[in-house]
């Protein structure tokens, strides 16, 4: 099924499902791999900007739902360059009628400094492996993307992604976009990040 030398084979996938999959009956969940394991930023034509992100819904089919809010608009100038910062802060562990070790975050979106969209609470991110093979995996069970796409998703879940099926990717559907413009650069603060920090950062 997978013709890469550490794929899962014809002959191998018997094995993996019994052994690794835990249970000779187990099926891949997609939307238990990205359920509050996927975000994205999203500026739109009116110049607003916003986020999207799947959470855990138990209401929802799947327990899946995409949640998406969004600024005034004008926030982000036309043709010129801004900084774009998001924040994520943690609040104390609630009570939820999932998993009561879930911690809940808001996202505070910036533009050159000044705020322009604080969200509700949220399931906090819950980054994660994939429900997937670590040799399928290559070692790198995360996906980055700039700009969108879902290409990589495509070959880690068709068994041959060349002539994949007519099923639209929960990612693909939700996620997939397509940036026009240009990025100077991309930064990762992996620390506590105030508000006056983050107005600091945009001004030098």
């Amino acid at each position: 099924m997978n013709r890469t030398k550490t794929g899962v084979t014809v002959e191998t996938a018997d094995w993996y499902l019994e052994n690794v999959y835990e249970g000779d009956d187990a099926e891949y969940d997609i939307y238990d791999d990205i359920k509050n394991n996927a975000f994205a930023l999203k500026m739109n034509d009116d110049g607003s900007i916003g986020y999207k992100y799947g959470i855990l819904d138990c209401d929802a089919e799947h327990h899946y739902s995409v949640v998406e809010e969004y600024s005034k608009p004008n926030m982000v100038p036309d043709n010129k360059w801004s900084k774009i910062t998001v924040r994520f802060k943690l609040d104390f562990p609630r009570f939820s009628k999932c998993d009561n070790s879930n911690k809940k975050m808001k996202i505070y979106l910036y533009v050159d400094g000044f705020l322009v969209l604080v969200s509700k609470e949220l399931p906090a991110l819950n980054f994660k492996a994939l429900g997937e093979t670590y040799q399928k995996q290559e070692g790198v069970p995360f996906n980055l993307s700039l700009g969108g796409g879902t290409q990589g998703l495509m070959e880690e879940i068709f068994p041959d992604y060349y002539r994949p099926s007519g099923y639209v990717l929960p990612l693909e559907r939700d996620f997939g976009g397509s940036f026009m413009g240009d990025i100077k650069y991309f930064i990762f603060y992996g620390c506590h990040l105030p508000c006056n920090d983050v107005r600091k950062l945009d001004i030098i």
